[in-house]
């Protein structure tokens, strides 16, 4: 079991890496779903959740700023807990949406971390400074 948690694992961390190395499509359901499958024993369920899940998040992307939802973590997740319990691609599906929305805010919380983090709080800081000035005045 863990060592199945760990490939998955491994799964998704390749997929994040595919607009490093170029757009692959590593991050579709389509792609994701099979090998979900391969690494838990039944492909033939993994190629089905796939196709289903690619079907349902086929006009999820991200244009510009927006974030949509993590469609690999969902496919991962989903597919892994359908496949793991016996269940079909519905129940994946069911599975997939819910994990997929409040990991792509995370993520998008994620990058506020570093400098961006830092600038913030100095501005908050320096805003609070100047407002117990303003006070004492």
């Amino acid at each position: 079991m863990l060592l199945n948690a760990l490939l998955l694992s491994l799964i998704y961390l390749v997929s994040r890496t595919d607009m490093i190395n170029g757009y692959m499509m590593l991050t579709k359901p389509i792609v994701l779903g099979p090998l979900v499958g391969l690494v838990l024993g039944d492909l033939q369920a993994g190629i089905l959740i796939g196709a289903t899940l690619e079907l349902a998040f086929i006009g999820v992307m991200n244009i510009g700023i927006s974030v949509s939802m993590d469609v690999s973590i969902a496919t991962i997740v989903g597919g892994g807990l359908a496949i793991l319990s016996g269940q079909d691609a519905a129940f994946a599906l069911t599975i997939a949406i819910p994990t997929g929305i409040p990991v792509s805010y995370t993520h998008l919380r994620a990058h506020e971390t570093g400098r961006n983090l830092v600038c913030r709080l100095l501005l908050e800081k320096k805003k609070k400074k100047n407002s117990k000035k303003k006070k004492k005045k």
